[in-house]
């Protein structure tokens, strides 16, 4: 929660954060906020990242 309440005081100047996403080397960690926690995701290293950011958000927003 550290990491989003730090980009949140960034989103003035450069707008909301709808994802954050870390890879290692076996795998790929997405992270969003989700109302007022966050929706952890990992998957396989070979992923296309936008297809996969694009299906979460579009799933949750049925959901909020």
């Amino acid at each position: 929660m550290k990491r989003w309440e730090i980009r949140d005081e960034f989103k003035e100047e450069i707008g909301d954060a709808f994802y954050a996403m870390a890879m290692y080397e076996q795998t790929k960690r997405f992270t969003m906020k989700m109302g007022k926690g966050l929706l952890c995701i990992s998957t396989e290293i070979d992923v296309d990242n936008d297809e996969i950011v694009m299906k979460v958000l579009n799933e949750t927003s049925k959901v909020l």
